[in-house]
């Protein structure tokens, strides 16, 4: 059990620092974010996130879905805060909301996911 939880926590970190460094490095003029595909990338990331820190706490935590939520939006406000006092990228208030989605969306399907009765 406590390899089990080890280990999905360090999926978790793994998560967060490849979210870090891909939100917050610099990107090339010719790759550079924007348009509805940027939105979705925020959506997907950050509902990833909300459903790796329930499913890092283990089964049958609820009361995680609310930590999950939480912690994805908040995560989402300080990336782009940081975002907007680096050079080479810019904040986006956007971004920011479609992160929140995410995060929401990550929060809902693992609240269905615990009320679903088992097989």
């Amino acid at each position: 059990m406590a390899r089990s939880r080890s280990f999905r926590s360090a999926v978790l970190v793994a998560y967060v620092a490849v979210m870090l460094v891909a939100l917050l490095m610099p990107v090339p003029s010719s790759l550079a974010p924007g348009g509805q595909f940027d939105k979705l990338v925020h959506v997907a990331l950050f509902m990833g996130l909300a459903l790796l820190v329930v499913w890092s706490a283990g089964p049958g935590r609820p009361h995680r879905i609310g930590v999950a939520l939480g912690t994805a939006v908040a995560l989402a406000a300080v990336i782009e805060v940081l975002q907007a006092v680096l050079p080479y990228r810019s904040g986006d208030i956007v971004d920011f909301a479609a992160g929140a989605v995410g995060a929401g969306i990550g929060a809902f399907l693992c609240r269905w996911m615990q009320s679903r009765p088992a097989a």
